[in-house]
């Protein structure tokens, strides 16, 4: 048995002077922490083969995701459905996703930079390939915090919530060569990289510092993976889910501390063989809101020019224009993505900011399996919390309602998400 390994790491980080994307259009750098690259990763058996991209960037829009990934499967011969392009969700890169009330997307930099990069690391993984085995382990980490904080009037804001859902599992996952040295390493947690707030410093966040720490001390290209991170924040002292650089470099201290305990833990390493599974997931979406509740909630933000209220004008003036094109209703919107099992790891990828509960689930579901949920992989969708969230309303619930087109999904869509997931990977 058979199993191949190639790595590649470029660096993509802008020039100064552009939009750091994360909280509004007007957030300009002027500095840099550390520099920021694309990992690519190509494995291979005698069947498969799959491309894993970890892009130290917040978010990438679905066109430059779907553009990049065609390139690479005619490139690399690699079917599209086996490329997963993976944005760490640093607050403090180029803006690469483009959303309405947070910029537009960096198009000089895309084209002249971040793009022929990814697949110069792209060919440069699949050129490489160096017979390999894999080993993981895990370890508790208090990196992250549930950021849904409830407050005495029963509103939700952005800060930390001690007794709310987070998964405290990082992962990391490791793959050496027949010297036994280091090739590879993935670290995978859940959390947003907002440590440092709204900066004007290029950085990765805290997830950099455990990223390098790993690198160094195990001699492997090391890269992040996000979880569901959509309601984890980062644990910061301040009590918020943002801080300052000094609060991403204390945090990304303890993650190096895990990262490397978890790495240290890995006791034995096989040959994993590949399985891919594209699959389609359809969601009931709710029906569209009326005209006259769309043009009253147009008057009410239609002053607003940035984040999430520039994004709710937005949204009403498309539903606006939907009944003024006639433009039909849907029944359900259909949501693609592949799961990838590595031996007994199962990666289930989302274009989307996943709450945690639902990574949950899926390990509820298959407790002999080792999943790694990845938020914001081959493009971006807005937020995806779970049913028991929605009544309770706050920025995610907002942009889950305002940022999935003319019909948000139906309230329970994690339900039909999960279970179309589950019946998928009972064929695992």
């Amino acid at each position: 048995m058979s199993f191949l390994l190639g790595v590649a790491r470029k660096d993509i980080t802008p020039a100064l002077g552009g939009n750091l994307y994360g909280y509004h259009d007007k957030i300009f750098s002027d500095s840099i922490n550390d520099r920021l690259y694309v990992t690519a990763v190509c494995l291979a058996d005698e069947k498969q083969k799959v491309l894993l991209v970890s892009c130290d960037v917040c978010l990438l829009h679905n066109t430059i995701s779907d553009r990049i990934r065609r390139e690479i499967a005619q490139n690399e011969n690699i079917p599209f459905e086996n490329i997963l392009i993976h944005a760490i969700h640093t607050h403090t890169g180029p803006n690469t996703a483009g959303e309405e009330g947070w910029g537009k997307i960096d198009i000089p930099y895309c084209e002249s930079i971040f793009i022929p990069t990814v697949l110069e690391a792209c060919h440069e993984a699949c050129s490489n390939m160096k017979q390999a085995k894999m080993g993981y382990a895990t370890t508790d980490s208090k990196v992250g915090i549930n950021r849904r904080q409830l407050l005495p009037n029963g509103t939700v804001d952005l800060g930390q919530n001690p007794w709310g859902v987070y998964d405290p599992t990082m992962s990391v996952v490791s793959f050496i060569g027949e010297d036994k040295k280091p090739l590879f390493n993935l670290i995978h947690y859940g959390a947003h990289n907002t440590a440092c707030g709204a900066i004007t410093t290029i950085s990765r966040d805290w997830c950099g510092v455990a990223i390098d720490r790993l690198a160094d001390l195990s001699g492997g290209v090391t890269a992040f993976f996000n979880g569901c991170e959509g309601d984890t924040g980062p644990r910061l002292p301040n009590g918020k889910t943002v801080g300052g650089m000094q609060y991403a470099l204390e945090l990304g201290g303890l993650a190096a501390i895990d990262a490397v305990r978890a790495w240290k833990n890995i006791k034995t390493y096989t040959i994993p063989a590949i399985t891919v599974l594209p699959m389609q997931a359809k969601l009931p979406l709710q029906p569209r809101i009326s005209l006259q509740e769309a043009r009253d909630g147009y008057e009410k933000f239609k002053e607003f020019d940035v984040n999430l209220n520039r994004q709710t004008a937005h949204y009403y003036e498309q539903v606006i224009a939907a009944y003024e094109s006639n433009i039909p209703q849907e029944e359900y919107r259909t949501v693609n993505l592949t799961l990838v099992q590595l031996g007994d790891i199962v990666i289930i990828p989302f274009a989307y900011e996943m709450f945690t509960e639902i990574s949950l689930r899926f390990k509820a579901a298959f407790p002999h399996k080792h999943i790694l949920c990845m938020s914001n992989t081959n493009g971006n969708n807005s937020y995806f919390p779970s049913a028991d969230q929605i009544i309770r309303g706050g920025y995610e619930v907002q942009m889950f309602k305002t940022g999935n087109g003319l019909q948000a999904p139906v309230d329970n869509a994690d339900d039909y998400l999960v279970q179309e997931i589950v019946r998928k990977m009972e064929e695992l």
